[in-house]
């Protein structure tokens, strides 16, 4: 059975948004240039599998701008370029640390709280 697509948001309306999103780099501003409202695009990417692999590119595009962007501000603004690529780029810059304990637990308890 064939999904229903939205009549307002319909092949050229999202060509368009997809153009805005590219060109602002912003969702809001994007809806806001062709008209649509955002519930709008969140119920087409999670019915439609084509315009969310589109809409990923260009994350991916976005993120990539401003990774390089942002390498060039590591010598004055370090914390945001971290901020921005641990947050967007997890799977490469997620700040991991791992606590293992190797050793063995030992309890013991003060005789003068036994009655307790």
């Amino acid at each position: 059975m064939k999904k229903k697509k939205s009549y307002k948001f319909n092949d050229i309306k999202r060509a368009q948004w997809l153009k805005a999103y590219e060109n602002t780099g912003s969702f809001t501003n994007a809806c806001q240039a062709v008209g649509i409202d955002r519930s709008t695009v969140y119920l087409v990417l999670k019915a439609d599998k084509d315009f969310t692999k589109q809409k990923e590119g260009i994350d991916n595009l976005i993120d990539d701008a401003v990774e390089s962007r942002l390498h060039a501000l590591t010598k004055t603004s370090p914390v945001a370029c971290f901020f921005w690529l641990c947050n967007r780029r997890g799977e490469r810059w997620k700040n991991i640390q791992k606590l293992e304990h190797t050793g063995s637990v030992s309890i013991s308890f003060d005789k003068r709280y036994e009655k307790l």
